[in-house]
C-alpha cells in the first residue's frame, strides 16, 4: 500500500510538470470536488484514528493547492500581483516564516497520526525530528546541486522555480517517513 501511494505522489508530480497550468487547476478541481464528499464521509466514522488521518491527509492537499494557487489561470492579472505582494511582504517581516510554519505542522500532524502508525507521542517526536532532518538534507542537497550546476532554479514553468524546486524536501523525507512510519 505504501508502495501504491508513493507512486500516486510521484505520477500526481509528473501529471502536474505535463499538464501545465490548466492540468493543475483541473486536478484542483477534482481533489476538491472529490475529497468534499470523502471528507464528509469519513467524519462520521466512529474510527478517530481515522478521521484524524483523512482530515490530516486533505489539510495537506490544501496546503499544497495553495501553494499552486498563484500559478492557476486568475481571473485577472492583478491576482498574481497581489500574490506576489502578499508573499513578498510576510517574508519580509517573518523571514523564517515557511520554516516555522512546515515545522509546526509537521508536528502537529505528527502528534495527531501517532494512532494511525501505533507510535507513542515520544515515538512520534522522533519520527518527527527523523522527517524534518531529512527534508531539511534534501534541500540542503537540491541547493548544493543547483549551485554546483550554476542554475537558479531546477525549471521554468511555475515561477521562483520548477516543480522540483517545491517538491524537494520529500527526496529524502519520504522515503525516511516510509521506513519509520512502516515498521
Amino acid at each position: 500500500m505504501r508502495i501504491l501511494i508513493a507512486g500516486l505522489i510521484v505520477g500526481l508530480i509528473l501529471l502536474c510538470a505535463w499538464a501545465g497550468r490548466l492540468g493543475v487547476l483541473g486536478l484542483s478541481l477534482a481533489i476538491g470536488g472529490t475529497g468534499a464528499f470523502e471528507l464528509y464521509g469519513s467524519l462520521r466514522s466512529p474510527s478517530a484514528a481515522f478521521r484524524v488521518l483523512v482530515c490530516s491527509v486533505y489539510l495537506l492537499l490544501g496546503i499544497a493547492m495553495l501553494c499552486f494557487a498563484i500559478v492557476l489561470p486568475p481571473a485577472s492579472i492583478a491576482y498574481i500581483y497581489l500574490a506576489v505582494a502578499v508573499f513578498d511582504l510576510s517574508r519580509r517581516f517573518l523571514p523564517a516564516y515557511g520554516t516555522i510554519t512546515g515545522l509546526i505542522t509537521a508536528l502537529a500532524f505528527a502528534v495527531l497520526a501517532r494512532n494511525f502508525a501505533n507510535l507513542s507521542v515520544a515515538g512520534a517526536l522522533a519520527a518527527w525530528l527523523w522527517i524534518a532532518a531529512a527534508a531539511l538534507a534534501a534541500e540542503m542537497t537540491a541547493a548544493w546541486i543547483k549551485r554546483k550546476s550554476g542554475i537558479d532554479r531546477f525549471g521554468r514553468w511555475l515561477p521562483q522555480g520548477g516543480v522540483l524546486d517545491r517538491f524537494d524536501g520529500l527526496l529524502f523525507a519520504a522515503p525516511v517517513a516510509l521506513v519509520i512510519l512502516g515498521r
